[in-house]
């Protein structure tokens, strides 16, 4: 990917969800999402940056290699909002969110659970 727009498009997907970060395709509810790796070639002035940055994409936007890891393996769900999410074991040790806008229902999800009965 090289441009503003992919980067762009790549923030808001970690930010909102609901859409594949390689394509912009909105997602249906439900639709199960493969977290890999983008990389990125961006432009600083007159020069080029390689970099990259993870996030979630769907099917048709998958790395063949990772749909043939996680085929036959269950999805995890989102912690905010249920989406089933593929993601490498390493990543489950944070909770499993698939944007920064799950992480405010899941937050409040996990003091209300601590709270005294």
């Amino acid at each position: 990917m090289q441009s503003d727009e992919a980067w762009e498009r790549i923030l808001d997907a970690k930010l909102y969800g609901g859409m594949c970060a390689a394509c912009g395709r909105a997602l249906d509810a439900g639709e199960p999402v493969w977290h890999q790796r983008l990389d990125m070639r961006l432009r600083w002035g007159a020069s080029f940056e390689e970099t990259y940055r993870r996030a979630f994409v769907g099917r048709e936007c998958a790395a063949p290699e990772l749909l043939r890891e996680t085929e036959g393996r269950e999805p995890v769900a989102c912690r905010g909002c249920g989406r089933p999410m593929y993601v490498a074991a390493q990543s489950l040790r944070r909770p499993a969110l698939c944007s920064r806008r799950c992480r405010t229902p899941d937050a409040r999800r996990r003091r209300t659970d601590r709270r005294p009965a």
